[in-house]
């Protein structure tokens, strides 16, 4: 096994602070409003230091997404280990239309915050996002009566998931209203 160098370390340190500081921006600002100066001024890295790291705009969105999303897959299921059920899934919905989750885009899950920049993105992000989606939906449909059949299961989950992600992304936009708190009330249980 051979031991990295500090080069290759340091390399791999601004390559991080790329993703965690572009995946940040993404979600706050989109992809169009994101500049490559100010992801690499806010890593505190030199704007030219960043084709060492990603071949263009277009592949840090697509690195950054990833990211966010394993990110997001993690704090979903945290402290969940020894539930199952609709226990389970119900205290991943609560986490997920959440408040907090709400008013932090930049910390929460990338789906809502930036889905118009994913529509229109690459085919390697809507892969990556199909991907993520299709693990979301087996782990809510995993935890629906075993007593269902599997298409049942599956269908409960897949709206679910949508009116998850449909849940936080209205209630940004009438975030300001008592409807917003509804919103997010609304989707907290199966």
């Amino acid at each position: 096994m051979a031991l990295k160098t500090n080069k290759q370390i340091q390399k791999e340190d601004s390559k991080e602070r790329i993703l965690t500081v572009s995946a940040r921006l993404f979600r706050t600002q989109g992809f169009a409003a994101t500049g490559i100066d100010q992801v690499m001024s806010q890593a505190s890295l030199t704007a030219g230091a960043f084709y060492a790291h990603f071949k263009s705009k277009k592949e840090l969105f697509e690195k950054s997404l990833e990211r966010a999303l394993d990110n997001s897959k993690i704090l979903l299921t945290k402290d969940t280990e020894g539930l199952s059920g609709e226990e389970k899934t119900n205290a991943v919905l609560k986490r997920y239309c959440s408040v907090s989750h709400r008013d932090f885009p930049e910390k929460g899950c990338v789906l809502p915050a930036v889905a118009s920049d994913i529509y229109r993105g690459t085919t390697q992000s809507t892969k990556i996002v199909t991907e993520y989606i299709e693990k979301w939906i087996n782990l809510i449909a995993e935890n629906i009566s075993e007593h269902l059949p599997e298409e049942i299961k599956r269908q409960q989950a897949l709206q679910i998931v949508s009116r998850s992600v449909g849940a936080i992304l209205l209630s940004r936009i009438v975030r300001d209203s008592s409807l917003s708190d509804q919103l997010l009330a609304a989707a907290q249980k199966i």
